[in-house]
């Protein structure tokens, strides 16, 4: 029989120039910019996440930021119901071809949308994103909500997995955590988030047969067979 093959749907290379973006400058949340945004329900429907998803992918450089769009309760019940969504899912989450695999995000939130320009947007293009969504970069909030607004919206076509930064300690190294605080006043946003990577998947596997972790292994683990492990 002849080999099997694996199609990826690879973007092409960035350019160099869309990492280099200033940061916008940080205000405290401010509901009025978009209108306020307004739950039809005490969770999001299909429509209300078709609103928030449509709303951030129109941000600017220089503008005010996802915060603007969800306050802290909102962010609070985003995090919830994809909660429920990680529970339901392997600590090895099975993915099938073709899929778009993205490596570190780490707040780069222009390359993401540059990013879902070449690729293509969801729910028309699979993706597999393998972890280190916020940090270093300049818009980890902006990043972290459309992704897990995407999640929620469309849980068969987007996969995320547990990345180094998705723990509370780096976190408040390496930059969540300040931008945060610095955004919202508080740390709860900060909270309910990694509260929610908690529930991340540890890896994925692609068509049974390419395992795709952020990075290396434990060596703690005697055996790969995690997938039932909660």
């Amino acid at each position: 029989p002849a080999p099997k093959t694996f199609s990826f749907s690879a973007p092409q290379l960035l350019s160099s120039s869309a990492s280099q973006h200033s940061p916008r400058p940080f205000s405290p949340f401010n509901p009025s910019v978009f209108g306020p945004f307004k739950m039809s329900s005490g969770t999001f429907s299909s429509k209300d996440l078709d609103e928030i998803i449509s709303n951030i992918f129109t941000l600017k450089k220089g503008g005010s930021g996802a915060a603007e769009i969800l306050g802290e309760g909102d962010v609070c019940r985003l995090c919830d119901m994809a909660k429920d969504i990680f529970q339901s899912e392997d600590n090895v989450k099975s993915v099938k071809t073709p899929v778009i695999v993205v490596g570190d995000v780490h707040g780069q939130f222009f390359d993401l949308l540059e990013l879902f320009e070449i690729g293509g947007k969801p729910p028309f293009h699979n993706y597999l994103f393998l972890g280190d969504y916020v940090d270093r970069g300049y818009y980890s909030l902006d990043c972290v909500l459309l992704l897990v607004a995407l999640k929620v919206r469309y849980p068969d076509r987007i996969s995320l997995t547990r990345g180094n930064h998705e723990c509370r300690q780096i976190t408040q190294v390496y930059g969540f955590y300040d931008e945060c605080l610095r955004v919202h006043g508080t740390a709860n946003v900060w909270k309910h988030f990694t509260d929610l990577f908690d529930f991340l998947p540890l890896a994925a596997i692609v068509d049974d047969a390419i395992f795709c972790p952020h990075g290396l292994l434990d060596p703690k683990p005697s055996s790969l067979d995690l997938k039932t492990q909660k």
